[in-house]
């Protein structure tokens, strides 16, 4: 006898609800921000999801912060999507009693719901009930709860993967309750959603759906090649709790070919993967099929240990559906007339219960090992009465019609598949052209984008050379000014100077105006190399600010026996305007100057350091001083403050009479 009837066993448990992935940096980042509200509390059971998947320490982990947020909100929809997961990960780790808690709560929360979030509450506990029903075998129960859900408005529409997630599992029920063309057809519905969404775990677990139907139709070639194309996606994406059920799903059409070697080493893959998942229902499976394949390899002993402690788990998880059909196997296996007996009155007594969950397909398993019981005890006529009933539901599931339907039904849906890859390749081409035009404009928009910014430039540009001629307009005038003022004066001094000594020339005094016409043709000289070098700078290396500043110091301090002291930070790496340049030098100029002068001071320091692009000057005499606050300021005060403030600079002259004077500029260049 052929063992297909086992491959429905892969597809037993399912998860629900959603198979997208999301995106793990962006859902870290909404927690990251520790805002405790509804966005963080749906972020965290999206990570408990994609977790539940792979690592359910991690999964609980999650729920749990989500709790602490949730119990504190107004909106109840992520309270409800918490109970969710806790159903599913509760009853898939064997936890019936936490399972069934957090069920009882889910169906509270979904009365009391306020009107807005009434709905979507209510689709998450009929599609828990759903999966909770069918995990324990309870087939009609769980189809009952996914019409429901599937009935409500938010799921009409057929838009998002948890409609989807509905209609697979709701063939996956059909499935055991062998009715295959019903299956097929929510199985198909859901491929269309997922390929909609391109969602690729949600294609994988359709796949493998639709091979395990065509494994029931005994077209195992056809079966393998669905059931191995849903492996590839779900190891290429890296989802183990999906991985682990299709190894059972390709162990299983294997053990139906008779390669029991293949089967064994694919049904080991899944019992690795899920006792390191501690997935307990997916350990359950493992164990019964490697029984299975040990049994059929007549290595009844090696069955026997599989058998019973697969036995274990499905009493633990409150499976009675498996456990019948564990006992089955564990019959055929006994060799003791006493526990044959005892598993009799088992087998017997369990059809009553199959038929009133619906559980098919177990129902057709508990036929065959009965039949295989009597034919043991030489009790021909019941073996034969249950072959009958066996063969009656095998073939009825083989029939050349429904294959027949089968074909037509995956051919009208690649069929639509085509029709839908034409139409958009139609909106493609209707997009392609609008999208010329729309280059065409863009193009043009480009030309008179690229025009306009061309004539901006220019204006930009003459306007930049005005404003440099305007300067440099406005620097000639003050050179100009400053030719005017300084050498001006200067020059018409030693005209009238020189006028005074031809008319008394044989006075005495006539010596002392050729002494003061001397001293103006001196500092006539000096004002005109300075202005010379504000307006020319870097004649040579001696000609450097700092080199000139310390030579005017030391030069007109040596004249009054002052002892000079001047330091400073390097200069040389100055980007300097010829106005800063300028005005630094005067200000320098103008304070060392009145410091030698008026002061009276024996000693004096100059100090320039230079912090990134801040200049900062210090010159200190120790002589009389005088108040700041009764003083009249000179010219010379005022030039230095006019400086300072034309170049934005910030300059404190501190005196007081008998502690000398000190001078800081500070300016950012």
């Amino acid at each position: 006898m052929k063992k297909w009837v086992l491959l429905f066993l892969v597809f037993y448990h399912l998860p629900g609800k959603s198979f997208a992935q999301g995106n793990l940096d962006s859902l870290e980042h909404i927690i990251s921000l520790g805002k405790k509200d509804q966005a963080e509390a749906e972020a965290l059971n999206k990570l408990a999801e994609i977790y539940g998947r792979k690592d359910y320490a991690k999964a609980k982990f999650y729920l749990q912060a989500s709790y602490n947020i949730a119990k504190g909100l107004t909106s109840q929809r992520p309270l409800g999507v918490i109970y969710f997961h806790y159903i599913n990960l509760f009853q898939n780790t064997g936890n019936i009693d936490s399972a069934s808690y957090y069920l009882g709560k889910l169906a509270a929360l979904a009365q009391q719901a306020n009107p807005k979030e009434r709905e979507h509450i209510q689709a998450n506990y009929y599609h828990s009930a759903g999966l909770y029903h069918k995990k324990k075998g309870e087939i009609k129960e769980s189809i009952l709860f996914y019409k429901k859900a599937l009935e409500l408005p938010i799921n009409k529409n057929k838009s998002d993967a948890g409609t989807a997630g509905l209609y697979l599992n709701l063939g996956n029920a059909y499935s055991i309750i062998s009715k295959p063309k019903e299956a097929l057809q929510n199985h198909l519905i859901a491929l269309e959603i997922f390929e909609r969404l391109d969602n690729k775990l949600g294609k994988s677990f359709c796949y493998q759906a639709i091979g395990l139907s065509y494994g029931e139709l005994g077209q195992l070639d056809r079966s393998l090649v669905f059931a191995k194309k849903s492996l590839d996606i779900k190891l290429a994406i890296g989802d183990k709790r999906s991985i682990t059920t299709a190894y059972n799903s390709i162990g299983s059409i294997y053990l139906d070919q008779d390669k029991y070697d293949n089967a064994i080493e694919n049904f080991e893959k899944s019992l690795e993967l899920a006792r390191e998942m501690n997935l307990v229902a997916d350990e359950q499976r493992a164990l019964f099929n490697i029984g299975k394949a040990y049994a059929d390899k007549n290595e009844g002993l090696k069955a026997n240990d599989y058998f019973k402690q697969s036995r274990v788990l499905s009493t633990r998880i409150g499976d009675t559906s498996f456990v019948i059909l564990v006992d089955g196997e564990l019959n055929k296996l006994a060799s003791k007339k006493e526990e044959k007996l005892g598993f009799e009155k088992k087998l017997v007594g369990s059809v009553e219960l199959l038929d009133a969950r619906g559980d098919m397909k177990t129902k057709i398993a508990v036929y065959r090992n009965t039949a295989d019981y009597y034919t043991s005890t030489g009790d021909f006529e019941k073996a034969l009465s249950y072959t009958n009933k066996y063969y009656q539901l095998y073939d009825s599931l083989k029939s050349s019609e429904l294959q027949f339907q089968f074909r037509q039904m995956e051919e009208q849906f690649n069929s639509d598949k085509k029709e839908n890859e034409i139409a958009l390749l139609k909106k493609d081409k209707l997009i392609d052209k609008g999208n010329l035009q729309q280059q065409k404009i863009l193009k043009y928009a480009g030309y008179s984008i690229s025009l306009l910014l061309l004539l901006m430039s220019i204006f930009i540009f003459k306007r930049i050379r005005m404003g440099q001629q305007v300067k440099e307009l406005k620097l000639r005038n003050q050179i100009a000014a400053d030719l005017h003022d300084e050498v001006g004066s200067s020059l018409s001094s030693i005209h009238l100077l020189s006028q005074m000594a031809e008319l008394k020339e044989t006075n005495p005094g006539a010596k002392n105006i050729l002494n003061k016409m001397t001293n103006n043709v001196h500092e006539t000289i000096e004002r005109m190399s300075d202005i010379v070098w504000v307006v020319k700078p870097k004649i040579n290396d001696t000609q450097s600010l700092k080199t000139r500043m310390e030579n005017f110091m030391y030069e007109i301090c040596d004249g009054k026996e002052i002892e000079g002291n001047f330091s400073s930070d390097d200069m040389a790496h100055l980007n300097l305007t010829m106005e800063q340049r300028k005005n630094l030098y005067l200000i320098f100029k103008e304070g060392v100057n009145n410091a030698v002068k008026y002061s009276g001071t024996k000693k004096l320091d100059v100090n320039v350091v230079i912090k990134g692009n801040l200049f900062e000057m210090c010159i200190k005499d120790y002589g009389k001083g005088f108040d700041t606050h009764t003083c009249q300021r000179g010219n010379g005060l005022e030039n230095m403050l006019g400086r300072a403030k034309e170049m934005h600079a910030d300059l404190q002259i501190n005196s007081l009479p008998g502690q000398g004077t000190q001078i800081n500029l500070q300016v950012k260049l």
